[in-house]
C-alpha cells in the first residue's frame, strides 16, 4: 500500500468528524515501519499503525486529520473510530504479537498522559512498539519489545518514570532488523560505526551494559539466527538486564 492510498484512506475515515480535513498528512509510524521492515509483513501494517497513531492525537495531542474547531467531545469520538479502525486491521491479519504490542501501547500512553509526563516519553514508546512489529515481520520476533513494555511497567509502579528512555534505548540493540539505522535515528542514537554489525549500544550512561547487537543491515534472512538472537540472550546480556531491573 502506498503513502498516497494510505494518506487518501485516513482522509476518508476523517471525513465523518471533520468539516475541512487538510488536504496533506505527514505519516510517521507507518513511513518507519516500512523503513524498518521493507516489504515484509502486511502491507496493511503502516495504514494501521497511521490509524491508531491519529486515534492517540486525538485524544490527547494535536491530530492531522481533524479541523482545528472540532469540538472535544467529536475528537474524542472520531479518535476512538480511529483506534478501532487501526486494531481490526492488525486483528485481521492474524498477528497477536503485534496487537499485544498496540495494546501495551495505548495503555502505556494513557498511563503517562494521566501523570502528566512528557510527551517524548510517548514518541520512545512509539518506536519501540513499531520496531518490535517491524522485528517480527522481518523473520525475528516481539519478544525483545515485549520484555521491554515489561519492564516499563515496573518503572511505572516503581515511580521511576524518569527511567523510561534508558529503558527503551537499552532495548534497542536487542531488536533484530534488517537495517537499525531507522530505529537508531528515530531514538536520537548516534550512527554505528562503519564495518560494525548493525550498530551496537549507545556507549553512554542510558546504555552500558546493554543487552545484544542488532544483526547486519540488509542482512539476508536466517530465520534462525534471528530466533536465535531474541529468544536466548547470552550470559552478559541477561546479567545486565537482572541489574537493570533491581535498579529501578
Amino acid at each position: 500500500m502506498n503513502d498516497a492510498t494510505i494518506r487518501e484512506t485516513l482522509r476518508a475515515a476523517a471525513a465523518p468528524f471533520s468539516t475541512a480535513p487538510p488536504p496533506a498528512v505527514e505519516l510517521l509510524y507507518g513511513a518507519l515501519f516500512s523503513a524498518l521492515a521493507p516489504d515484509a509483513g502486511p502491507d496493511i501494517y503502516p495504514l494501521a499503525l497511521e490509524f491508531v497513531y491519529e486515534g492517540y492525537l486525538s485524544h490527547y495531542r494535536v491530530g492531522r486529520l481533524l479541523a482545528p474547531d472540532t469540538t472535544l467531545q467529536t475528537r474524542l469520538l472520531a479518535g476512538d473510530h480511529f483506534d478501532a479502525s487501526g486494531l481490526r486491521l492488525v486483528a485481521r491479519s492474524g498477528d497477536l504479537d503485534a496487537v499485544k504490542l498496540l495494546t501495551r501501547l495505548m495503555a502505556s500512553c494513557s498511563w503517562l498522559r494521566a501523570e502528566g509526563c512528557p510527551f517524548a516519553y510517548d514518541d520512545d514508546l512509539w518506536v519501540l512498539c513499531v520496531a518490535g512489529m517491524a522485528s517480527s515481520a522481518s523473520g525475528g520476533n516481539a519478544i525483545a519489545a515485549m520484555r521491554a513494555f515489561d519492564e516499563v511497567g515496573r518503572v511505572f509502579e516503581r515511580h521511576r518514570v524518569e527511567r523510561l528512555p534508558e529503558v527503551v534505548r537499552r532495548a534497542a540493540p536487542a531488536l533484530w532488523l534488517r537495517d537499525a539505522a531507522p530505529l537508531r535515528a528515530a531514538l536520537g542514537l548516534d550512527e554505528p560505526p562503519h564495518g560494525t554489525a548493525g550498530g551496537e549500544a549507545p556507549h553512554d550512561k542510558a546504555s552500558d551494559g546493554a543487552a545484544g547487537d542488532v544483526a547486519p543491515g540488509g542482512a539476508s534472512g536466517d530465520t534462525s539466527s534471528h530466533a536465535a538472537l531474541n529468544d536466548a540472550a547470552g550470559p552478559g546480556d541477561e546479567a545486565a538486564r537482572i541489574e537493570s531491573e533491581a535498579a529501578l
